[in-house]
């Protein structure tokens, strides 16, 4: 008579790390703070001519808070 056969799958299995892709180059990033706090970042290529200060001012009236509550920082990414 022909059983059930029991195959263990777990045996073959190996814990996988996360993927971590070295080739790909890091950007230069302008992050947008408040006390500390991420509010908004983007890449620093293909920036516009007023792109800074409109950001900083929709982020200042969307965080009820002052323009100059905002800080800049430039990141590599």
């Amino acid at each position: 008579m022909g059983g059930l056969r029991r195959v263990d799958k777990a045996c073959n299995m190996r814990p996988t790390a996360k993927s971590t892709d070295s080739t790909k180059k890091k950007e230069l990033w302008k992050v947008f703070r408040k006390n500390r706090k991420e509010l908004f970042a983007y890449t620093v290529r293909g920036e516009g001519e007023d792109e800074e200060e409109a950001t900083i001012s929709l982020l200042a009236y969307e965080n009820h808070c002052r323009e100059k509550d905002i800080h800049v920082m430039l990141e590599m990414r």
